[in-house]
């Protein structure tokens, strides 16, 4: 079975840094067997990943592991990893994860994660 831990959606490409490495794309996926971007493997899955995304974003989806976007999102899903971010465009739901945004202009569900504006 494919646990997926990350998934980020961009109409344009964005660099995009995963454990200090640099790419360019617009569809990233995280999940047990890989990293992919843009329907290519680009590295192995490692214990930790932590994710910063240089530019907009789309939607962030993720179950662990930390997520920075410098720019603004539309919706954010999360279970346990926490997100930083500019703006949220679109609705937050999450579990135990944490969200730090400046505005949210979208809905806001959680059971245990804090949601907070700067």
């Amino acid at each position: 079975m494919i646990q997926r831990f990350l998934k980020l959606f961009n109409r344009k490409p964005s660099e995009i840094k995963i454990n200090g490495k640099s790419y360019h794309g617009s569809n990233v996926v995280i999940q047990d067997d890989g990293i992919f971007i843009d329907g290519g493997c680009v590295q192995g899955l490692s214990p930790k990943i932590e994710v910063v995304i240089n530019g907009d974003c789309d939607s962030v989806d993720t179950t662990s592991g930390n997520v920075r976007i410098e720019g603004n999102v539309g919706d954010i899903s999360t279970v346990s990893g926490n997100v930083t971010c500019g703006d949220v465009t679109g609705d937050i739901e999450t579990v135990t994860g944490d969200v730090r945004a400046r505005v949210i202009k979208g809905d806001i569900e959680t059971l245990s994660g804090d949601v907070t504006t700067r």
